[in-house]
């Protein structure tokens, strides 16, 4: 009964003032979000459980490093990998942080066609694999009002609060060519 009736209560002050601090620390330090918040998931019977703590490896910290590097200085990049590095994911994490914790951004994400872009409910997709990302952090750390029905719309993933916008778009001639964006993230680039 005390339980239930300290939930109903909220957070005490003490919480909140963590909390606060936990979101600035977040903010500042993507790797540590990562390996603290974030699941990633895995189908494959010898990784069940299947939703799985992200923990990165000290080359994905690289890889989200030279992310940041790259967006920070406005700078096109380019990451040649190979199968099972995590590159997608790391990805999708990394634009998730940005639009749970900047202002004013937007970002662009292709791949080769349009049902590796956003298809519901289908975990090879980019989109399903940032709406996992959001879905599982802690309700706190959530956009308020966070609702996946309607702020996951087909191809386009609206911040409730601050209004930042994840778009899709499939690999065709005028790719990109209408809008601005803080980031284009093109998926599976060598096989456009």
């Amino acid at each position: 009964m005390r339980v239930r009736a300290r939930k109903l209560a909220g957070p005490t002050e003490e919480e909140q003032l963590w909390r606060v601090q936990e979101l600035e620390r977040c903010k500042l330090d993507i790797s540590y979000w990562i390996n603290k918040y974030c699941k990633t998931f895995d189908p494959r019977p010898e990784n069940y459980p299947n939703h799985l703590d992200f923990k990165l490896y000290p080359f994905q910290e690289d890889y989200i490093g030279w992310l940041e590097e790259c967006y920070r200085a406005s700078r096109d990049g380019f990451a040649e990998k190979s199968r099972e590095m995590g590159a997608t994911w790391g990805g999708a994490a990394w634009l998730d942080h940005h639009w749970l914790f900047d202002d004013g951004f937007h970002a662009l994400l292709g791949s080769r066609k349009e049902e590796l872009v956003d298809k519901k409910g289908e975990p090879a997709t980019l989109f399903w694999k940032l709406q996992y990302i959001i879905d599982r952090l802690p309700a706190w750390m959530q956009p308020f009002g966070w609702d996946p029905e309607r702020h996951h719309t087909f191809m386009r993933i609206l911040h409730p609060v601050n209004g930042n916008v994840l778009s899709g778009e499939s690999a065709n001639r005028d790719f990109s060519r209408q809008g601005r964006y803080s980031v284009i993230w093109m998926d599976e680039f060598a096989f456009w």
